[in-house]
Parts: C-alpha cells; structure tokens; sequence
C-alpha cells in the first residue's frame, strides 16, 4: 500500500509473471515481461478514453530483426484504482457502478446520493488526472451545494484508505447528527470498516467528543479535530484569532495557533 492506496506492481497471466508500471494515483500504465518487453501499455489520456496497446499491435523490440519480434499479447483488466474492465458491456466496474471512459462519467447515479456533490454521475469532480475514485464513492460532502465551502470540499483530495466527512460540525454533532445519525449515514455511504476522517470543526475536542464515540459504535478509528477547520486552506486546521464567536475575527484562521488531529479508537 502507498499513501494513495493499494499499488499493483506484478501480475501472473497465464502461468507468466509481469511487472506492472503505475502512475502517481496507482493506474497501472505499462506491463513488462521478464525478457524487458513492453507487452501491455495504456497511456495517460483525459478519461482514460483510449484503449490500451496491446504488443501485438506495435512493440518491436529494437536490434531485432526477425518476423518474431514482439512480446507476447496479453489481456490485463485493470484500469482506474478499483477498476476492471468488463469486455461485453465496454465499460469499467468499479464495485457500486460502472464508468464509461467515453463519456468520462458514470452510468448509474452515486448511491450516497447528492452527499457526493450536486453531480451524481460526475467521475473524481471532473478530475481523474489528480483524483482516483476506488469504490465508485465520493467523499462525504455534507454541505449545501450552495455553501461558501462547497467547491474547496469538492476539490479536497480523495484518500482511498479513509471515508473522508466534511461538514460544519461541533464537539458533539456534524451537520447537526449525534453519532448514532451519523453512523446511519456513513453505513448507507459504504464507508464499510474504513476508519472516518471528520474533517468538520472541533469534532475531536473534548472528552465526549462525537469523534470518540463515532469510534465507539463503528469500532474503527476516527480523526477529529480540536480546531476549526479550514477547507479551503488545506488539511491543516486552525483555531480562529478570536475565540469570541461573536466576533468577525472568529471566521478568520490564526495560523500562528494549529490544532491538531486527534485519532479515537485503534488504529488499524
């Protein structure tokens, strides 16, 4: 596993073993047999709309001048993390739905509904270069769509090893669910025994924090914060300048004070 997730890095197809060459968000890119030829390659493009090159489509090795100078065709299935290419129907099953290249989009709504973002269909916001989607999920955006934070949640990095919350929140609820709601609602997210990022303010403060008893009740570690947080400014939170909430400076980071993320539970 890597920081984006688990990484392929060899492959046995039919009794003969590759190496599997990935990109930056772990989509394997190019297979290599054991002579060092290239056997299966697919490259980087927008949606990953182009079908991979196959040896016998066009890998010549060079020095070689005999008729048989290609390695071995082979058929690899692997596209996008969490992806498998389905021959019959052309598209990618990713667990809960399938994409379609294509159309860059998938072909069943998202099953957490519009807590995934406004778009249902819509492919990692439209950005597949920067951001994988493992599970055919999103993050669990519990904001309005209409919320000043909206668009930086949308764009907050994807962790294929954590179902990442981002909520208004306080010591004691996110978006106004204790955590027995919001068990309920990362249950029906698939969020499945992935430990929960609450990346929602102050949910880690206190000695009953609702992070230490979402930790309870889903028995896996939960990460919550005992500062604001500021999804706009990135992972790090932050308590505000003035700790008076009637005060502007309230809404305002004081990055001279950082918080801390508090882990609750065991972690795995």
């Amino acid at each position: 596993p890597t920081a984006s997730g688990p990484m392929p890095i060899a492959a046995q197809i039919n009794g003969r073993l590759y190496a599997i060459d990935s990109d930056h968000l772990n989509t394997p890119r190019r297979l290599t047999n054991q002579q060092g030829q290239v056997a299966w390659q697919w490259l980087i493009t927008g949606f990953g709309e182009t079908a991979p090159t196959k040896a016998a489509q066009g890998y010549a090795q060079p020095g070689i001048s005999s008729a048989n100078n290609y390695a071995e065709a082979v058929s690899f299935e692997l596209r996008y993390p969490g992806q498998q290419w389905d021959e019959e129907t052309g598209l990618s099953y990713n667990l809960h739905r399938y994409y379609d290249a294509v159309t860059g989009r998938y072909t069943q709504a998202d099953p957490i509904g519009l807590e995934g973002g406004w778009n249902r269909f819509a492919y990692v916001g439209g950005n597949p270069l920067l951001y994988a989607d493992p599970k055919g999920l999103k993050k669990v955006i519990l904001l309005d769509p209409r919320d000043p934070g909206y668009s930086a949640a949308l764009d907050y990095p994807d962790d294929p090893g954590k179902c990442i919350v981002i909520s208004h929140g306080s010591p004691t609820s996110v978006n106004g669910m204790r955590a027995p709601e919001l068990n309920k609602v990362l249950d029906e997210s698939g969020c499945g025994s992935l430990p929960v990022k609450l990346n929602s303010c102050y949910a880690g403060a206190g000695h009953n924090s609702i992070a230490s008893h979402l930790a309870r009740i889903r028995n896996v570690t939960v990460i919550g914060s005992d500062a604001p947080t500021w999804t706009d400014l990135g992972d790090e939170p932050y308590h505000p300048i003035s700790d008076n909430p009637g005060s502007i400076l309230h809404q305002v980071p004081n990055i001279s004070r950082p918080g801390r993320w508090i882990h609750f539970g065991s972690v795995r």
